[in-house]
């Protein structure tokens, strides 16, 4: 009745809050009953305590996964007092039948947990108040002092009396009843507590202070007397002193964590030399551990030398929790146990071992590192007590030294990933790996070569672990690719970003429960680890350079703009450059009329874009005063090529090809000026069949200069086919750019030397041009010789005109004579340079000139 009483009570105080319908009112009972109705039959559904635990144990997932570690584990907390394994089992556990209805309520009041939930808001409500100060008397008679009237007229008697007046008729009479007892309420319970209150016995801790020993007194029985301890006590001391706290048996310097004895201790059953060995053992187990701890709490910059400390004061962790279980024995024994400070030794020796060996590979790091090597020399020297701890059979040390080095190295391979996949240098960390990003402004054209490079100590080794040497060029070279290939396809970056996603999750975690060796086992893990984390994009530049930037076709293009492989359209720019010369031999300079010959004859190749092809002219003082073979070498043809293919090429003009160029055009020239004797020769049979010796001579040296021109013109040509015709078959067959850059540098190399265009080959260049040279001067010579049979050759005439001022004085079957001297002598330099370069070795390309030239005609 009580119950349905209060339900009914609580019904009407509902109805009236929400309703406004007051007491009194007769709506008020109907609204009323109809509410307790619905109370009592209850035709809801319970809540499905299944349904919560799932929504829990996702919100638990979810909270992980998005990194709120810190959250879940404080909500599996409070799940766990609740009686609920939301995690695993989901099983409700608990006295509240209404519990899974709590539950259900706060996840729907709840509101993106997982980015507004803050922990501290959790700490401040949980945390405890500051007791209120002790009541003293002197607050009580402040408030309600003792000396008013009247207050002491109703004590019970008896209450203060002695016991003297125990047997008195006073002491005998019935007690009077007490105010102060009936003032106290039968729910006041807070002054019930009070009156049960019992005052602290400080003596019960006589004996615990009696048994204690201060080291700075227990020195009155003498200098040098040893201190008698029990070995309880010298236990607690030890396990305080592996704890790393204060004890006042040893000492321990705040900064080296240098732990010495403080005392000359002694126990009733073991020799003082036994317990001083002992306990300096200890002391040095303590020290290492100590130094452990010191160092776990430097500052560190680098983010995988901050995953070392975290995996080492995970092992000091451990080390505590042992240390605990073994003061257990002794705090709650099970059974009789015997107190020993040698047993304790052993067993610290044995549950320290790792972390001792870590210590003194932390310390000998620290004493042989530099400014240069300190980087890594932390991985380093794990990764070689690994192998050492390994063949040694310590596999507990071993597995402790693994899984610190495996969370150093899980964390430094971290960027290194980041680079494999996506070409994509860290913002933060970035001096850790051993790419560095030198120029990120340099120039699209030579993004390949100096942009990215490999970051070396002053000694030239490579910034990084010893461990990662051998992948260093495999990294370097699939990150490249994967960078180069955002710059060519930016549409790639958005896919190279979905995989790195993807395999965010993948990281370096080797199982080395094998009889191989560590340092293979590590090398193949990590090698695993590269193919798994990252597909390498080499395959996929070559065949966009190839393909979609015409690479081929480019590099295709290059023998019909400089070596003349379209005899006519080369033919057809020379003989024009040529007219213009004859006809402005003082302004036929002009760059603009030059680019656009070359554009409409060099430029209408196919597959050949004509606007690429612009010439230039090198200025110089005395341009008119020199022959027209000298006056050419002052031009330039260039061709402009994609940025692309100017980063194999590593340049934005090709020189080695604008020389080639202007030596054909040279030879062109000098063939031509011979090319018009062929006809007068023939008018000439016809008059005489007698001719001076003079004749006979300058028909000679026709004969040695066209001989000469021809020779050298099929050098060029034969010469340049072939080594572009292998340029272009090893650039098909290039994997990487790296290949094809040398594979283009050898062949520019092959160039050079078999056009005579390297410097120590300078001077056959020179005497090649020289006989070049012959051609303009045989020209005058030739109408001098001949003037009735002159001809009306363009280029003749300019040379006459130019070389008038040059024409020496005397006959000319003498200046005839001398000019085949010079040839002589010029073509036996040329010989004898190439038979020297012969011997020397290493240029191929020119022993097919040697054989043309010493076939010459005699």
């Amino acid at each position: 009745m009580a119950h349905t009483a209060r339900l009914g009570e609580l019904a009407g105080g509902l109805t009236t809050a929400i309703t406004g319908v007051q007491e009194g009112d007769s709506a008020l009972r109907v609204i009323k009953d109809t509410a307790l109705k619905g109370l009592r039959v209850q035709t809801h559904a319970r809540t499905n305590h299944f349904a919560v635990r799932d929504r829990y144990a996702g919100l638990v997932e979810k909270l992980t996964v998005r990194n709120r570690d810190d959250v879940a584990d404080a909500l599996q907390v409070r799940l766990a007092e609740l009686g609920i394994d939301a995690v695993n089992t989901g099983k409700l556990d608990s006295q509240s039948k209404w519990l899974p209805e709590v539950l259900s309520l706060l996840l729907e009041l709840s509101d993106r947990p997982v980015e507004k939930t803050n922990l501290q808001d959790l700490i401040r409500l949980t945390k405890t108040t500051t007791p209120p100060p002790p009541l003293t008397w002197e607050d009580i008679v402040a408030d309600d002092p003792l000396d008013e009237d009247g207050i002491w007229d109703d004590v019970e008697r008896g209450y203060h009396s002695s016991g003297d007046d125990s047997g008195s008729d006073e002491g005998q009479s019935e007690p009077t009843t007490s105010t102060a007892a009936t003032s106290v309420g039968e729910d006041d319970c807070a002054a019930l507590a009070v009156m049960h209150l019992v005052a602290l016995d400080e003596s019960a801790l006589d004996g615990f202070k009696a048994a204690s020993i201060d080291g700075e007194d227990e020195t009155s029985e003498g200098a040098g007397s040893p201190t008698t301890w029990s070995a309880l006590m010298l236990v607690r001391e030890t396990f305080m002193m592996l704890h790393g706290l204060p004890s006042r048996t040893y000492s321990m310097d705040a900064v080296s964590g240098l732990i010495k004895i403080k005392h000359d201790i002694a126990l009733e059953t073991v020799t003082r030399s036994t317990l001083h060995h002992t306990c300096e053992r200890l002391a040095d187990i303590g020290t290492r551990l100590q130094y452990l701890r010191i160092w776990t709490r430097r500052s560190q910059k680098a983010a995988y030398l901050q995953s070392i400390q975290s995996a080492v004061e995970k092992l000091l962790t451990q080390f505590a929790l042992a240390i605990n279980e073994l003061e257990g024995q002794y705090i709650t024994p099970l059974h009789d146990t015997v107190v020993s400070i040698a047993s304790i030794r052993a067993q610290a020796e044995t549950l320290s071992r790792p972390l001792v060996r870590l210590a003194e590979v932390f310390q000998h790091v620290e004493s042989t590192s530099t400014t240069e090597n300190q980087a890594f020399t932390i991985l380093d020297g794990l990764y070689d007590e690994a192998s050492i701890t390994q063949m040694s059979g310590d596999d507990k040390v071993f597995f402790a030294v693994v899984s610190v080095l495996l969370a150093g190295v899980q964390t430094y391979v971290r960027p290194v990933r980041d680079w494999a996949e996506s070409g994509t240098t860290p913002s933060t960390g970035a001096n850790d790996i051993f790419i560095l990003d030198r120029d990120p402004n340099c120039d699209s054209s030579s993004v390949w070569h100096q942009r990215w490079t490999l970051r070396t100590t002053s000694s030239g080794d490579v910034y990084a672990p010893r461990f990662m040497q051998p992948f260093v060029e495999r990294i370097a070279a699939q990150g490249k690719a994967q960078a180069f290939l955002k710059l060519l396809t930016p549409t790639l970056e958005h896919d190279m970003a979905i995989y790195s996603a993807r395999t965010s999750t993948i990281l370096f975690s080797p199982d080395f429960n094998t009889f191989l060796p560590f340092a293979q086992l590590f090398d193949d893990s990590l090698s695993s680890w590269l193919e798994a984390s990252g597909s390498d994009r080499t395959a996929l530049l070559r065949s966009t350079l190839l393909q979609e930037y015409s690479l081929l076709t480019t590099f295709e293009s290059l023998a019909y703009v400089f070596f003349a492989k379209d005899g006519t359209l080369f033919q057809e720019f020379a003989n024009a450059v040529l007219e213009l010369i004859r006809r402005r031999p003082s302004t036929w300079q002009d760059r603009f009329i030059l680019t656009s010959l070359a554009q409409s004859r060099l430029g209408s190749a196919a597959h050949l874009d004509g606007s690429s092809i612009t010439m230039t002219i090198h200025e110089t003082d005395d341009r008119n005063r020199r022959l027209v073979i000298r006056q050419l070498e002052d031009l330039q043809l260039h061709l402009a090529l994609p940025w692309p293919v100017r980063n194999i090429t590593r340049s934005n003009t090709l020189p080695i090809h604008a020389a080639a160029f202007t030596l054909l055009l040279q030879t062109e020239h000098a063939s031509a000026l011979l090319r018009p004797t062929l006809f007068t020769l023939r008018t000439l049979d016809k008059r005489t069949s007698s001719l001076p010796a003079e004749h006979h001579t300058v028909f000679q040296l026709r004969w040695k200069l066209t001989w000469f021109v021809n020779a050298w013109r099929a050098h060029i040509s034969t010469t340049v086919a072939s080594l572009h015709t292998t340029l272009l078959l090893d650039i098909q067959h290039a994997e990487t750019v790296d290949n094809m850059a040398a594979v283009w540098t050898a062949y520019e190399h092959g160039l050079r030397n078999a056009l005579l265009l390297a410097e120590n080959l300078a001077p056959m260049k020179e005497a090649i041009l020289e006989i070049l040279e012959m051609s303009e001067h045989f020209a005058i010579l030739w109408k001098e010789l001949f003037p009735a049979l002159s001809f009306s050759d363009s280029t003749a005439s300019t040379t006459t005109n130019q070389g008038d001022a040059q024409v020496e004085e005397g006959k000319a079957g003498a200046r005839v004579t001398a000019r085949l001297g010079d040839f002589g002598r010029s073509l036996s330099f040329i010989i004898a340079g190439l038979r020297s370069v012969s011997r020397a070795g290493g240029y191929a390309e020119l022993e097919g000139l040697l054989q043309r030239l010493e076939a010459h005609p005699s």
